[in-house]
């Protein structure tokens, strides 16, 4: 109950008259604001690029780096798109290796062109073997997107490098390019490029230069060495031979874990209940909350999690939506951290990718 205010002038009360609680109607929950709060503080952290970083009641976490995360099982953070998913990195070979070798020399000045028919993955990365001689050793070699027939590729296809340069000086067997950046897409056709010998420019955008032959056979023995250029196989003298060429690429797990950095509340004091505001996309198929993605809590260094109840509360931005997971108990700590789990991923049916991470405390 509210104690009756006996003294006549406010402005000389004294406080020790003011006794009782407040009626339940005039109590404020101020979850909703807070929530709101800790979404704009994602927002300001997305648009300006800050690496995680604790206010005085939330650690805001946009996957700028990897700092600030821990515990990775299964998952990768993404370095361009900035979010975290259930999947590992790993290398694989698009064709090869093949059979052919080699030999000889006088195949100066010819150039090849090469369609990529067929592979079953998505890569960010390639690179290429290839066998050469020292009388003509390659000076270019490229891929780029088919955009029409097996003559054209998109205006500026990307070159394969050697220690950071061009393959000019390139010459033996198995010779290994270093990593080239570049996306390939399953379903998607590519072609790959070469000059020998004088030539000067492997990437020809519209067509095959006058006097020079093309190979087009698609992914076998004799389609990969610059005799094809002739339509030999690949005994005939020859001095440049693509062996193989590998994609490096995530590849989506069914489940995975990662967990914050221990995280310390700027006024040290013990927490009792944590809460979560999380950023998700839907990369592929639809993710249940709290089936698919998992949130948990702690407050004890990662001794004891609690796990949350995310509900879906609308859309941040274009793709990307918001979770909340109301404050829940933890076993009382100093020492905070948040966990996500993924399950039921399968790669182009079900996705989830996580941009943020808000941690109320």
């Amino acid at each position: 109950m509210t104690t009756k205010v006996t003294t006549d002038l406010i402005n000389t009360l004294d406080a020790s008259q003011l006794t009782g609680t407040l009626p339940a109607s005039m109590a404020t929950d101020t979850t909703s604001i807070e929530n709101d709060i800790a979404v704009l503080a994602l927002q300001n952290a997305v648009n300006s690029n800050i690496t995680a970083h604790g206010l005085q009641t939330s650690w805001i976490e946009q996957f700028e780096d990897s700092n600030s995360i821990t515990g990775l099982t299964n998952v990768n953070r993404d370095t361009s798109g900035e979010y975290v998913s259930s999947g590992s990195e790993a290398t694989s070979t698009i064709f090869g290796p093949l059979s052919g070798s080699a030999v000889g020399s006088g195949w100066g000045g010819y150039h090849f062109r090469n369609l990529l028919q067929s592979h079953s993955a998505t890569y960010s990365q390639l690179r290429a073997t290839i066998t050469t001689t020292s009388s003509a050793p390659v000076n270019n070699l490229g891929i780029g997107q088919r955009t029409g027939s097996y003559t054209d590729t998109v205006a500026t296809p990307v070159e394969f490098l050697w220690s950071g340069s061009s393959a000019s000086s390139v010459s033996g067997a198995d010779q290994v390019s270093d990593w080239l950046v570049f996306p390939m897409t399953n379903g998607i056709e590519y072609i790959v490029t070469g000059s020998m010998g004088s030539g000067s420019n492997a990437f020809y955008a519209t067509s095959i230069p006058s006097g020079n032959g093309v190979g087009i056979r698609g992914n076998s023995d004799y389609a990969w060495n610059l005799a094809n250029a002739h339509d030999t196989a690949p005994s005939s003298t020859q001095s440049f031979y693509l062996m193989k060429m590998e994609g490096k690429g995530i590849v989506v797990n069914a489940t995975g874990s990662f967990t914050s950095t221990t995280i310390t509340p700027q006024d040290s004091a013990s927490k009792s209940s944590l809460g979560l505001v999380i950023l998700y996309k839907n990369y592929a198929g639809t993710n249940t909350l709290n089936t698919d993605v998992v949130a948990k809590v702690s407050a004890n260094n990662g001794t004891t999690y609690s796990t949350c109840v995310l509900a879906a509360k609308g859309t941040f931005s274009t793709g990307i939506n918001i979770a909340i997971a109301p404050a829940i108990a933890v076993t009382a700590g100093t020492q905070l951290k948040y966990k996500i789990e993924f399950a039921n991923q399968v790669g182009g049916s079900k996705e989830a990718q996580i941009n943020g991470v808000a941690l109320q405390y």
